[in-house]
């Protein structure tokens, strides 16, 4: 059973091809003359969301009363699970003859609290995501995750187009985002696996994200996405009016985000941002087709100006509050705060090793009771 759970957890952002068959409707397998509309994609899977789904309190106690060597089946179940959620999307773009990039991006787990680049704006910024990492209540979980990106990063080395990308003191969340500015890697389309809200805004951004609601997969773009959001918070899309998808940044920068140590706005759930924001809609301060409404400066202006909306109790310190946290979520504020050795770091994690009989080795040594899928992992011919 408790095998089963950690499969279910991971597996979950595995999508379905038949999903990913009506959303690409025939596209990937058109071509213009001789050459295909689509030839590449790249794949960039959030392992922290990978690991977060599994670190819970009660796989903790199941590994607590476990001897050292069911420990170690276990890790070596998760670190299978995760290379195989790579196969999975592989597979699905190999029988299209699409090639794939796949890129694991991640935050690097320090042994002290590191800097990152917004602790500029907001001083403990992912302090709770080291202090997570390093406490003593997870701790074989912990252990386990550090391990496992250890390991991780071995195996992909010797995967053809499959990268780890570790950041320190960026947010790891803007690797994607770096990528897609740099052109590291060129591609017709660009597919975010993660559970992160904050990676949401790839959607903005003509990006596909695929994310997990329970243990089902979800696919998300910038047509659904508010709408996707409106249902699990559990407001009526047939009878409430969809915000546009740009204004997620200042709706997370009002939540808050517990694992970067951004604090939530006194009283401001889901459903009260949302209300409030269709309050400006119906004041024609808000305007789908003029950006330019949708901007910080624009909302705040706003707010400043109207004391009606109760949720901001004192309002200049929590106006403080929004505006620096919407300063270390945004995408395009993080980017230009990224410098070029932070940049160039990335890149050079991009590195092919490609060694197949390294991979057979390493599966029938260590991954015989978990395989990793290597007919899957392979780019087509």
């Amino acid at each position: 059973m408790f095998i089963e759970v950690i499969d279910g957890k991971i597996n979950g952002f595995k999508c379905k091809y038949v999903y990913l068959d009506k959303l690409f409707n025939g596209k990937l397998d058109e071509t213009r003359g001789k050459k295909k509309v689509v030839d590449t994609v790249n794949i960039f899977i959030s392992l922290e969301s990978l690991f977060y789904s599994i670190r819970q309190t009660t796989i903790e106690k199941h590994l607590a009363k476990m001897e050292k060597k069911e420990i170690r089946s276990v890790y070596r179940q998760i670190i299978s699970n995760i290379i195989n959620v790579a196969a999975h999307y592989r597979n699905y773009f190999s029988r299209h003859r699409v090639k794939s990039n796949i890129i694991y991006y991640f935050n690097e787990v320090p042994d002290t609290e590191s800097k990152y680049n917004n602790s500029a704006i907001w001083e403990d910024y992912r302090y709770h995501y080291y202090e997570s990492l390093n406490s003593m209540d997870r701790m074989n979980i912990n252990n386990m995750i550090r391990e496992s990106i250890q390991f991780i990063r071995v195996i992909t080395e010797y995967i053809e187009d499959v990268h780890m990308v570790g950041t320190t003191h960026v947010e790891s969340s803007m690797v994607p985002f770096t990528f897609m500015m740099e052109n590291y890697l060129p591609c017709n389309v660009n597919i975010i696996v993660t559970k992160d809200p904050y990676d949401f805004q790839y959607c903005t951004y003509n990006s596909l994200v695929i994310t997990r609601q329970g243990i089902e997969p979800v696919l998300l773009t910038k047509k659904n996405l508010m709408k996707y959001l409106m249902v699990i918070n559990e407001l009526d899309v047939e009878t409430t009016r969809v915000i546009h998808h740009r204004l997620l940044t200042f709706i997370l920068a009002c939540r808050g985000d517990k694992k970067r140590s951004l604090q939530t706005s006194k009283g401001l759930g889901f459903k009260t941002i949302y209300k409030q924001l269709l309050a400006l809609y119906e004041a024609g301060y808000l305007l789908d087709d003029d950006p330019d409404t949708m901007s910080l400066q624009s909302l705040m202006h706003v707010f400043n100006k109207n004391g009606k909306f109760k949720y901001l109790q004192d309002a200049e310190e929590e106006i403080k509050q929004i505006i620096a946290k919407y300063h270390v979520i945004d995408f395009e504020t993080q980017y230009r705060a990224i410098n070029k050795t932070q940049k160039k770091q990335m890149e050079i994690q991009i590195t092919n090793k490609t060694d197949p009989g390294a991979l057979v080795e390493i599966n029938e040594r260590y991954f015989a009771d978990y395989p990793l899928q290597l007919m899957e992992l392979n780019q087509f011919d």
